[in-house]
């Protein structure tokens, strides 16, 4: 059994509780006793078993795939979703064989050039299905057309020396259904486009809609610019697995749809993406991106640049949007080890219903041409609704913060587990505690003067080396009882800070923080 010892310099500590309105009902320092071991029971709010383990390394895909095709439950009423819901008037092979290619069973108007093993397919008004299989090592596939249509990826190996692996020209959406493992890579210099106008923003480029689909395996390197681009919308349904090893800039990047109003939509699946560029996003759109369900692995790397656009300095993240994000019921791990970089980059409100969401940083805050890059594992300059769900972050590098949030906060259901090394929690706005679990520890606690609920807190805390902390409760007529754990995971170089909340916080009992020991 572990015993519990006490902090070192317990002394020099400030403890109390307190609510947002500066309501301290136990002013005076508390006496800290000498506590027998204590067991955690049933009525323990967070056990120890519940402190997160956090991910600070990045580490390569090791092969994990999605083991949710069963929820991907075609909803027949939706044809803009679910590829089986449409009609193709076409049904066209392209077969890759080393340095040449095949494309059959096309009809007029469908016509095609190709040049060794680069296709060029016009499907001109049919809406039509292209089965892609075979391999080359110097090929590509450059689509144009004026309807929907659908890509079925079958246990394809293309990589391209001229540009894009797949260049999709169709304004219109396309569904890409995915067979056995596939494998695109596009080359680090394009070719120049027949069009000087054409975009091509990455290793899997479509100018329109993409909907992923199928329980085959994606696997993108994008070495020009991004893995996997759409300048609409993105959509993955359950069963997919979407690996995107590296990118030269953004690992996926989905600008969005305006008339819908989302980006990036996560049904299910499992996706894999990373990217070491410096700035560079490893989600990205410019609208909403919403996560429903499925397994997340995100890492980014890069180190802050100065952004040409409006010449400040931009740092890496796992997921930036310039909407809100909902995190609804995905398992996410998320790791950001670039200086200055963020797990969750936020312009709009983030809302936590579901899941769990674990996120590291590791990095440390920059400074260049009059301009700073803090390293963050969750900001937003908008609302933050915690309503269920799981949300661990630990920002471990020099001048790092836990969570910041620049407009307001509800703290409703859930858990939020945070660390900061400079500062657990930055909240600016008003802050609503209502139920939920929240531990939040570091160099300081910015907590805004206009809320609801008493939380206990600790300050002018010596933590000497890491370890893990246990708060034990007291009164007079119970005995002691661990009610939160928390891992410090690094040596606080000044006096750090704690604060716990739950619906069992009250001011009747006493709180006393402890190492645990071994």
């Amino acid at each position: 059994m572990k015993n519990l010892i006490r902090l070192a310099m317990m002394a020099a500590m400030t403890i109390s509780l307190a609510s947002c309105a500066n309501d301290d009902p136990n002013p005076e320092k508390p006496v800290v006793p000498d506590v027998p071991p204590v067991t955690p029971g049933e009525d323990v709010v967070y056990e120890p078993g519940e402190t997160p383990s956090f991910r600070y390394a990045i580490e390569q895909w090791d092969g994990t795939v999605a083991s949710d095709i069963t929820d991907d439950n075609v909803n027949h009423a939706d044809e803009d979703t679910y590829h089986e819901n449409n009609a193709w008037e076409q049904v066209i092979s392209v077969r890759f064989d080393g340095d040449k290619a095949e494309v059959t069973g096309n009809r007029a108007p469908v016509t095609f050039a190709v040049d060794g093993a680069h296709v060029n397919l016009n499907l001109s008004t049919v809406k039509a299905r292209v089965n892609v299989t075979g391999e080359s090592a110097d090929g590509s596939l450059r689509i144009i057309g004026e309807k929907r249509h659908m890509l079925n990826l079958c246990a394809l190996n293309l990589k391209s020396s001229r540009g894009p692996a797949i260049n999709d020209q169709d304004k219109k959406r396309v569904f890409v259904n995915l067979e056995g493992d596939s494998y695109l890579e596009d080359s680090p210099e394009y070719a120049p486009a027949d069009n000087p106008l054409e975009d091509r923003k990455g290793c899997f480029f479509a100018e329109g809609h993409v909907i992923l689909s199928g329980d085959g395996v994606l696997q993108i390197t994008g070495r020009q610019r991004h893995g996997l681009a759409s300048d609409g919308y993105l959509i993955i349904r359950p069963g997919v697995t979407l690996v995107v090893n590296d990118a030269a800039k953004n690992a996926i990047h989905a600008k969005g749809g305006n008339t819908t109003g989302y980006g990036i939509i996560m049904m299910g699946g499992y996706v894999y993406a990373n990217t070491s560029a410096p700035a560079g996003k490893v989600l990205k759109s410019d609208l909403l991106i919403d996560i429903r369900g499925g397994k997340l692995d995100l890492n980014c790397s890069g180190a802050p640049a100065i952004d040409p656009d409006d010449n400040t300095l931009s740092s890496s993240a796992c997921i930036k949007t310039d909407g809100s994000l909902l995190l609804r019921g995905a398992d996410a791990c998320l790791t950001a080890s670039g200086n200055g970089g963020k797990g969750l980059n936020i312009t709009g409100a983030i809302s936590v219903s579901g899941g769990c969401t674990t996120i590291a940083c590791t990095g440390k805050r920059m400074e260049d041409n009059n301009d700073s890059a803090t390293p963050k594992a969750v900001k937003t300059d908008g609302n933050f609704n915690m309503l269920g769900g799981v949300l661990n972050v630990s920002a471990v590098g020099d001048g790092s913060i836990g969570i910041e949030v620049l407009g307001s906060s509800v703290l409703q259901d859930g858990v939020v587990y945070a660390f900061g090394r400079t500062e657990a929690l930055h909240m600016t706005g008003n802050f609503a505690l209502t139920g939920g679990t929240m531990l939040a520890g570091g160099g300081a606690l910015s907590m805004p003067t206009e809320c609801t609920g008493v939380y206990y807190n600790v300050s002018d805390l010596s933590v000497t080396e890491p370890g893990k902390m246990v708060l034990v409760t007291s009164s007079a007529d119970s005995d002691d009882r661990v009610c939160a754990t928390f891992d410090w995971p690094v040596a606080m170089t000044s006096p750090a800070e704690f604060i716990f909340w739950s619906t069992e916080v009250t001011k009747d009992l006493q709180y006393d923080p402890y190492f645990l020991a071994d």
